[in-house]
């Protein structure tokens, strides 16, 4: 008897306890001992290559549910197995997480990434588990350049991807509580300091923004060395507002990105 948990997955398009693979080395020196684990981690590095962008919740779901039950994900001929599987997408209010059935495992994932055409794999439900969903076509499988060039495109907050409960959509604004989570990872990452994440940026350490400001409410006199969050792929050009999309640079790069 399966528990309605198992059936469960919210719309937010995102999993709470994902985490970029940018953190794989990371990861890896505190390697669980389970070989499903480290077969699932193997697995997933390797279809990484392909173009799949795989979660810490996949990695773990087909861990459990997948190679520790037995059944056995070849990386060679997955991407096949799963432009060909059957597809469908969850129809319960609030939740839209898109569901392929490999080798008789519901895979659950998204499409995101900077331009939304990237398969996030985000989780796996327990064999023959199915909610209530309707039957929906496999996304367009797109040539291997393509792919490589999206892993490519992966900004520097790509690792805060799944890490809330946002919808996540082609020409979409970054909400007042993406910024700040990103303000505070480029802190981190340079010493309490904010800096701008372009080299071509003619201002390198940033001014954190006021409050105001970064609830998207501020005027026109903003100092040019004030940090903003840009989107790397723009929005009226369907970037959309995966923490994978974001940049910080300062409001006068930005100001003048706009203006080209």
């Amino acid at each position: 008897m399966k528990s309605s948990s198992d059936f469960e997955y919210p719309y937010s398009g995102s999993d709470n306890d994902s985490i970029g693979f940018r953190q794989f080395n990371g990861l890896m020196e505190e390697t669980k001992s389970d070989p499903a684990w480290q077969a699932a981690w193997r697995f997933a590095t390797a279809i990484r290559k392909q173009g799949f962008l795989p979660k810490k919740h996949f990695v773990d779901r087909i861990a459990q549910r997948g190679i520790g039950q037995g059944t056995r994900f070849d990386p060679r001929t997955f991407r096949t197995e799963f432009f060909r599987a059957q597809h469908y997408q969850q129809t319960r209010p609030g939740y839209n997480m898109r569901i392929a059935i490999v080798r008789g495992i519901p895979v659950l994932y998204r499409m995101g990434g900077p331009r939304g055409s990237t398969v996030v794999l985000a989780g796996a439900l327990p064999e023959g588990a199915l909610p209530p969903a309707e039957r929906i076509s496999a996304p367009p499988q797109r040539e291997m350049f393509e792919w490589q060039q999206e892993i490519q495109d992966e900004g520097p907050y790509s690792h805060l991807d799944g890490t809330d409960r946002i919808l996540i959509e082609p020409g979409r604004d970054f909400t007042p509580g993406q910024k700040l989570k990103i303000y505070a990872a480029n802190m981190r990452r340079n010493g309490g300091v904010i800096k701008s994440d372009d080299p071509t940026d003619p201002y390198q350490v940033l001014k954190m923004p006021e409050r105001s400001v970064s609830r998207g409410m501020g005027g026109t006199g903003q100092p040019r060395d004030m940090a903003s969050v840009d989107h790397i792929v723009p929005k009226d050009k369907d970037g959309t507002n995966d923490y994978s999309n974001a940049q910080v640079i300062s409001i006068a790069h930005n100001n003048a990105k706009r203006n080209r």
